[in-house]
Parts: structure tokens; C-alpha cells; sequence
């Protein structure tokens, strides 16, 4: 931390104080044992012992640093790039969480009923994507304005299905498995983009609280087929 804020971190193929093995000796005995250690929190207690000031710009290029190499550590012990690209866009400072989301997530990858999981939820991610400017969507729904009998079912599995945020990859995903029924005669009934603003606005606020499962978790829009 230090290093970096006196400006030193390393360029190119560059490292004269070894900060790349540095890195990857934090990361590594964390994966080994599956510790949990928030990295964010450790980089803003490490910079209030520097006798220089660490930015919040040096804060976050040492966090992306440190991501860099467990990229490298996760890599090498044979996940798929896209797999560990997916997870890291989400979450990064908890290096065993991360290495628990990529194997999870490798599974699910991997079955053979994968496509129609990630057509599904990709088909939300796509329809907001097009309409939202700044991140997360809204996800208020009035229920008083939920006109067809789709869109009234989607509501209400999600009402059933989704109790809390799911914490790991294998809830979100259990979850959209549990949704696709729903989710698909949704798109296939439901006219999302109606002329009324509102009724647009509301059916728009139910796919969020659908895509907005995945936040923290993984970007499954990193996949293939996606």
C-alpha cells in the first residue's frame, strides 16, 4: 500500500520491490486455507499507517492489482477465463469467496441444461441494458398496474421464490431455474416496452429484481453464449 502511494507500483515487466509476489502471497494462503478476509477493508486500514496520504484512486488501483493477480492464481489452477472474469467483475476482495463462486459457477457451466438458464436471465439483463443509463434499475413494482396474467405470475414467483439476496452463485442460479418458466412466458406474452410509461416503467422494475439477484455474485453477460 505504501509503495503504491509513493507512486511505485510496477510498469510493465518492471517490479524492482517484487509487489507481484507480493500480491499473489496474500492471495494464495487465503484460497489454501479458505479464509475470508475483505481486501477493501484491509488496503483502507493499511493506508491510515502510511506517513503519506493514500488516495482513493491509489486504494482502488491496488485492489485491481491484487485482482490482477488472483486472476493469474485462479488461472493457473485450470478454471476457465471466462468463468473467473464472470466472478471477478462482481467480487474480488474476498479471494476464497471468489475461488468458492468460480468452482460453483464452473459447475453450472457445465450442465447440459445451461444455455436455456442463461438464455433466460440473459434475456433480462438485455432488455434493461438497453433502457437503463446508470447501473442497477429501479425494481419498485406497483402491483396495482400489472395487466396481463404473465406478468401477474412473474410477480408472484418472484414473491415466492426470491426471500432474501441470495449470498452464493448456487442460490442466484437455483432461483433463475426456478424463475424460467415464468421469465420465458413473460417474454413471450408480455409487450415490455408498452406505449403507457408507466405500465413500461413497471414491467421494466420486475425484470430488475430479477437481474439485480446476480449483483455482487457474478456477470454472467463475461460467458459465452451470453
Amino acid at each position: 500500500v505504501g509503495l503504491f502511494a509513493a507512486g511505485l507500483a510496477p510498469t510493465g515487466a518492471k517490479d524492482p520491490f517484487g509487489l507481484r509476489r507480493a500480491a499473489i502471497g496474500v492471495v494464495q494462503p487465503l484460497i489454501e486455507h479458505d479464509v475470508d478476509f475483505d481486501l477493501t477493508e484491509a488496503v483502507k486500514k493499511s493506508a491510515k499507517t502510511q506517513p503519506i496520504e493514500v488516495s482513493d484512486e491509489a486504494q482502488k488501483q491496488i485492489l485491481e492489482f491484487i485482482a490482477g493477480r488472483l486472476k493469474v492464481v485462479l488461472g493457473d489452477l485450470g478454471y476457465k477465463h471466462e468463468v473467473v472474469e464472470a466472478v471477478l467483475a462482481a467480487q474480488s476482495n474476498n479471494p476464497a469467496g471468489t475461488v468458492r463462486a468460480v468452482k460453483q459457477l464452473s459447475a453450472w457451466v457445465g450442465r447440459e441444461d445451461w444455455s436455456t438458464i442463461l438464455d433466460g436471465f440473459a434475456r433480462c439483463v438485455r432488455i434493461l441494458r438497453s433502457q437503463t443509463e446508470d447501473g442497477r434499475p429501479r425494481t419498485e413494482v406497483n402491483k396495482k398496474i400489472l395487466i396481463d396474467a404473465e406478468e401477474k405470475e412473474l410477480y408472484k414467483a418472484i414473491k415466492i421464490f426470491v426471500l432474501r439476496p441470495p449470498p452464493t452463485v448456487n442460490e442466484f442460479l437455483e432461483i433463475v431455474v426456478k424463475l424460467i418458466p415464468s421469465i420465458t412466458a413473460f417474454f413471450d406474452k408480455v409487450l415490455v416496452m408498452a406505449e403507457d410509461k408507466k405500465v413500461k416503467q413497471n414491467r421494466l422494475a420486475l425484470v430488475g429484481q430479477i437481474t439485480n439477484l446476480s449483483y455482487g455474485i457474478a456477470d454472467l453477460s463475461k460467458l459465452e453464449g451470453f
